[in-house]
């Protein structure tokens, strides 16, 4: 009797710490989910380094799952894997809700930069309409209009990439046609310098 008192008591043992022991797999369901949901929002783009950097927990946070599930059954323990993927779970909600915010303030920012650049397109075609012409400018001027033709298009693709929540995009090239016709209106401005 006392023999089998002590098995069923091992036996109890052996199950409460198997019970302990149990895989995260509903805490390495609810991660990955987070995962796809910041991916969604564009999370990779728009907040790149935090995602990368969450990216990495969840990849070390299954590693250290998968290095316990190799060890004896009773040595196993998921504590700190679980904790490490229940903050995994948190940040990439966090993060996605952080992109979706940076998405709109990129969004409000290029379409401001897109409605400068148009005002400084035609006020630099109006001042290129004024500048000195005479003996060897035909060609310069050729060269600043076909520069001010350029920025028009790319601020046209740039307009198209906003219409296609396409920001990141559409906001590098609103900075590319404002460079062009920044460096457009110095030149037309420096030639009007010499002039006078």
């Amino acid at each position: 009797m006392e023999r089998r008192s002590r098995f069923l008591y091992l036996l109890g043992l052996i199950l409460v710490f198997s019970a302990c022991a149990s895989e995260p797999t509903e805490e390495i369901t609810q991660a990955q989910a987070a995962y796809d949901e910041a991916l969604q929002a564009e999370a990779d783009k728009y907040v790149a380094e935090k995602f990368q950097a969450a990216k990495q927990t969840l990849e070390e946070a299954k590693a250290a799952v998968e290095a316990e599930k190799q060890k004896f059954a009773l040595s196993r323990d998921f504590d700190a894997a679980k904790q490490q993927l229940t903050q995994v779970t948190a940040d990439f909600r966090a993060l996605a809700q952080e992109a979706a915010e940076e998405k709109e303030r990129i969004r409000q920012e290029t379409e401001q930069g897109l409605n400068e650049a148009r005002a400084a397109l035609e006020n630099a075609r109006a001042l290129l309409s004024k500048a000195p012409r005479g003996k060897g400018t035909r060609a310069d001027l050729e060269a600043m209009s076909a520069d001010l033709d350029a920025a028009e298009q790319t601020l046209q693709a740039a307009a198209e990439a906003l219409e296609k929540a396409a920001y990141l995009d559409a906001r590098a090239q609103v900075s590319s046609a404002k460079e062009k016709i920044s460096a457009v209106t110095q030149q037309v401005e420096a030639a009007m310098a010499k002039r006078r």
